[in-house]
């Protein structure tokens, strides 16, 4: 399951923080990133972007956390 499309409050600036279609948001670090460039996981079938590979443990190890309470989108990946 993609992450979803939207607006967000950035928790930092308070401004909204646009997430485009091809973007998706980390739920493990709230970072939002282009998809073709983010780390990806299939848990009970459903696809998650994740900003990074030390990202990719602490999802595994705990994807439920994740999935119920994903991390808002509250900042950019550095590209």
């Amino acid at each position: 399951m993609p992450a979803p499309s939207g607006e967000y409050a950035s928790q930092t600036t308070g401004e909204l923080l646009p997430v485009g279609p091809d973007e998706a948001n980390c739920p493990v670090m709230g970072m939002v990133g282009k998809k073709a460039d983010m780390v990806t996981v299939i848990e009970k079938g459903n696809m998650y972007y994740l900003c990074c590979q030390t990202c990719l443990p602490k999802f595994k190890a705990a994807p439920e956390r994740y999935i119920k309470y994903p991390a808002p989108p509250t900042s950019r990946v550095c590209q």
